[in-house]
């Protein structure tokens, strides 16, 4: 008798238990609050992800406009010096046959970018480096390109 009135105890305490623990709605809040943490976690690496993709993109399209910019003066500086380039129209002269050369001469070593550039600039001794900036935050970005643009706010806007 006494083995059933125990048994009868605890299986009304775990009957008790299961029923106290068996809470649907404060499951669901605390299932939202849990995706709503989620959401504000994701939110704020996405955002410095983004901030670090767009620094790294502008430092890449900087250079690459600088790269262009060296090329366009270069190829003034070659146009400036006299270096005509032939008609497409004309048709090429033929070859008078070659007459045996003396031997050859060690071919010239070709110029590094410096050196271009020195020729470009005459005597000039200034060289400018090219500035990598990294890890901007929004705000410094938006103060560089209004320095880039000038008064400008938005692309649309004209000088």
């Amino acid at each position: 008798m006494k083995k059933q009135i125990l048994f009868f105890i605890v299986a009304v305490l775990a009957l008790a238990f299961a029923t106290s623990c068996n809470n649907a709605a404060k499951m669901e809040e605390m299932k939202a609050q849990q995706q709503q943490e989620i959401d504000k976690m994701v939110n704020e690496g996405l955002t410095t992800l983004r901030a670090d993709l767009s620094s790294a993109c502008n430092a890449q399209v900087e250079s690459a406009i600088a790269a262009k910019a060296d090329s366009i003066v270069l190829a003034a500086a070659n146009a400036k010096a006299g270096a005509a380039k032939p008609s497409a129209n004309t048709k090429p002269k033929p070859k008078p046959a070659p007459a045996p050369k003396p031997a050859p001469a060690p071919a010239p070593k070709p110029k590094t970018t410096e050196e271009k550039m020195q020729d470009v600039r005459g005597n000039a001794a200034v060289k400018t480096e090219t500035k990598t900036i990294t890890n901007q935050t929004p705000e410094q970005t938006k103060e560089r390109m209004k320095n880039v643009r000038g008064n400008a706010t938005k692309v649309d806007d004209k000088k």
